[in-house]
């Protein structure tokens, strides 16, 4: 969604969700992108901010994971974080700094917004994932 204008480039704010209901808590890359309602982000973004909010409790049984990031790096913006730490706090947006700004380039797995689960599965939650851009005038001509 663009959201107009800031020095000569189109700002946007893309929203990506995980939802345990939809995507489930198995081990391993759930890519946020590939749902209904979404899209990779474009190649020559220049990612400014990531934030996340939890919407839900993330709970598991056991010492689950998680990193927010793309399929090329899934840990980009937030390395293995334990579910339970403050990170994931309810109605508390956190800012992501890590590997910001950057450069979205062409290759595919870099424009895929994902997250990833490691030790153990998670067995409830709900979040957004923002990630807010721009893109040079030059690459919409």
């Amino acid at each position: 969604m663009a959201l107009g204008y800031v020095g000569g480039k189109h700002y946007h704010v893309e929203e990506y969700v995980y939802d345990f209901a939809v995507d489930g808590g198995a081990i391993g890359n759930i890519d946020l992108s590939a749902k209904a309602g979404s899209a990779p982000l474009p190649a020559d973004a220049v990612v400014l901010r990531v934030n996340t909010i939890v919407h839900t409790t993330l709970a598991s049984g056991g010492a689950a994971t998680v990193s927010i990031g793309d399929l090329g790096s899934t840990a980009r913006h937030l390395a293995l974080t334990a579910f339970d730490n403050a990170q994931f706090t309810v109605d508390a947006p956190k800012a992501l700094s890590t590997a910001l700004p950057r450069y979205v380039s062409a290759t595919a797995n870099d424009q895929k917004v994902s997250i990833s689960i490691a030790v153990a599965p998670l067995t409830a939650g709900k979040m957004s994932v923002l990630v807010e851009f721009v893109r040079p005038q030059a690459a919409l001509q």
